[in-house]
């Protein structure tokens, strides 16, 4: 018993937790404090994330879905990333994909998404009307197509490439980053990309 609970607390990342947790808080107490000022920079950093860098959201999204096609039409396609005797059916396989895949989705998006496009409707709807209220749902089902999960199955490559073949059993990014660049990234690094990681997955939800 006194064994497992030792385990336990060996694999919580103080550090990161801490760290991670104390720069939370010190943003938000400087958005409770300054609002005005909070409101007026997020908004502009926003502005720059969608409209000034947009065009790379959707390079990135052709890049991806063009490289899983290449990675399905050749010998790539035929190679296991693990034994070849799979425990479920390919069709377990494929819903399960799919229920996780809606389930991150659910955690991260799914809250605000409907709400975006009520606000912000494609050109010639306007904004905050019952039109963009309908086009709101539509345009949620619209966004879920090949391009994002062309993207989760890249994401899945690097992840099964380091469980399988390097036989690390971390998910976290910067371990999976690492084990993919051969172990190059230095450990300091890595603790910024995953403190990184906790501080911009909050940002993104709230």
């Amino acid at each position: 018993m006194n064994e497992h609970k030792d385990k336990s607390k060996n694999n919580i990342e103080w550090v990161t937790l801490i760290t991670g947790s104390a720069v939370l808080l010190i943003l938000g107490i400087l958005m409770a404090v300054f609002p005005e000022k909070g409101v007026t920079l997020s908004k502009k950093m926003f502005s720059v994330l969608t409209h000034q860098m947009g065009w790379i959201y959707l390079w990135l999204g052709m890049i991806t879905l063009v490289a899983v096609i290449y990675f399905m039409v050749t010998k790539y396609g035929r190679v296991y990333l693990g034994d070849n005797n799979p425990t479920f059916k390919k069709s377990s396989i494929l819903f399960m994909t799919i229920a996780a895949g809606f389930g991150s989705a659910t955690m991260y998006w799914i809250f605000m998404e409907s709400i975006s496009y009520y606000m912000g409707p494609p050109p010639g709807i306007i904004a905050l009307s019952a039109e963009a209220a309908e086009i709101s749902i539509t345009a949620s089902f619209w966004h879920w197509g090949f391009v994002p999960w062309s993207s989760y199955l890249v994401c899945a490559i690097l992840v099964m490439y380091t469980f399988y073949i390097k036989g690390k059993k971390s998910f976290k990014f910067s371990d999976i980053l690492n084990d993919a660049l051969d172990g190059r990234v230095p450990v300091f690094l890595r603790k910024i990309i995953d403190i990184l990681f906790v501080v911009v997955t909050m940002g993104a939800l709230s």
